[in-house]
């Protein structure tokens, strides 16, 4: 299994006697059920690593997501045993254990070699539209997730797989010569949101094009810190192009600096899944002590010394008497603020001790995210999004950027923040 590999946490997948489950004209066997299972590792692994037992919340997460693709029983053995070697499964098929192996083709996705090809076919014979209308009327498929995640796996490999630039808005598939959004590079989620399961799947090279991206911005991103904010670092703008440069190109909505920061979690993660030290500590970690410099220079303490963004802005959303000329409101430490604040701050906390430097850094980071303010709980029970109660002009606004420390984030789960994560549900269902 990827990830922490010190940890010794590893999965058995067992199989109903006899049976290796088919979508389609496809085999659904290890190969299959070992890539999807690696989409939800993320989940597993900030829960598992140093306890004894998966907490049963993620368990029956993953549970469910693999019934949803076959008669599959999995077991999740989160078992310390010193040293499990990374990119290993055990598969039981028909009473038999065997050890199988990820194997990186050129464009370096993971796959799982299983001969075994008996079993039942799901889905044979009907074609998807008329698949996806009967299990809108309830008809259980199976199958039907990993038919839209092995679609998900081709769109990824069709954009980015050995690609120069990241994947834009409408992507390669763009038929427009004026598109919506002019095709670009939106860095207030729909860029990251290409790339959230690139990872955990196993698409790790797909990755480097926005690596490169990010990379290429980093010489003007720092003297657009310094010209825009007076500010050490870097500063990405809410929407780019391929060109490299890090200018507010969008008016009243530019005024938003937390960008860099969502970017800088895709370095992160490719250090959290793969341990690879030399990308730590050659491209996350610099990236991550950059973003971090940005917030040192722009944080403001208040009269309690608590440490307040702003301005600051939930990207794209807007509250009852601002944002008249446009549809923006600028505020003070907004929750996604906050919460990308937080983040990048403990990542690269985390970063600078996993490679034993910057000690001065470190205490300095830390001292900061203690005087971060707090996530706030509204009148409705919900999350609030900006640092008090306001009216929204648009309840339910379709980025829910406040929920970001639920995911892509981290920070809230039902175990260590039980009460935020009933403020976020509720703000789902209001």
């Amino acid at each position: 299994m990827s990830g922490h590999a010190e940890a010794g946490h590893f999965f058995h997948f067992q199989f109903d006697e006899g049976i290796d489950p088919v979508v389609g004209e496809h085999t659904a066997t290890g190969q299959e059920l070992a890539i999807l299972i690696q989409v939800f590792q993320r989940l597993i692994q900030r829960r598992a690593h140093g306890r004894d037992q998966l907490p049963l919340f993620w368990r029956q997460v993953v549970q469910v997501l693999v019934h949803c693709v076959a008669r599959v029983n999995l077991v999740l053995d989160a078992v310390k045993t010193g040293h499990h070697q990374s990119g290993e499964t055990q598969v039981r098929v028909g009473g038999r254990i065997r050890e199988t192996s990820l194997d990186a083709t050129p464009l370096g996705v993971g796959y799982v070699r299983n001969t075994n090809r008996s079993g039942a076919v799901l889905g044979e014979g009907v074609s998807t539209p008329e698949r996806i209308a009967r299990a809108k009327q309830g008809e259980p498929d199976p199958g039907l997730p990993l038919l839209y995640f092995n679609l998900a796996r081709h769109l990824m490999l069709a954009s980015s797989a050995l690609a120069d630039l990241p994947a834009n808005l409408q992507g390669k598939w763009n038929e427009d010569l004026r598109p919506p959004w002019d095709c670009d590079l939106h860095q207030d989620v729909n860029l990251q949101m290409n790339y959230w399961f690139a990872e955990p799947a196993g698409m790790t090279d797909c990755v480097e094009a926005l690596f490169r991206h990010v990379e290429r911005f980093v010489p003007h991103a720092r003297q657009a810190a310094r010209d825009l904010y007076g500010c050490r670092g870097v500063w990405f703008p809410i929407q780019t192009d391929p060109w490299g440069r890090s200018t507010p190109e969008s008016y009243g909505w530019a005024v938003w600096i937390g960008a860099a920061a969502w970017l800088a979690q895709h370095f992160w993660w490719r250090w959290d899944f793969g341990r690879d030290r030399q990308f730590l500590a050659n491209r996350a970690y610099p990236l991550l002590k950059e973003v971090a410099a940005f917030y040192e220079d722009y944080l403001v303490a208040d009269e309690q010394g608590a440490l307040q963004i702003m301005p600051s802005q939930s990207p794209e959303n807007r509250f009852v008497g601002s944002g008249n000329r446009f549809p923006v409101s600028i505020g003070i430490s907004a929750a996604m603020d906050v919460e990308l604040a937080h983040e990048c701050l403990s990542h690269a906390l985390a970063a600078a001790e996993a490679l034993d430097v910057d000690e001065d850094l470190r205490a300095r980071w830390r001292e900061m995210l203690g005087k971060l303010p707090a996530l706030q709980v509204g009148s409705r029970g919900q999350l609030l999004e900006w640092d008090r109660e306001f009216e929204e002009v648009e309840p339910g606004h379709r980025h829910i950027s406040h929920l970001y420390a639920l995911y892509p984030g981290d920070q809230i789960d039902p175990l260590d923040t039980p009460e935020l994560f009933a403020a976020a549900r509720r703000s789902l269902e209001i």
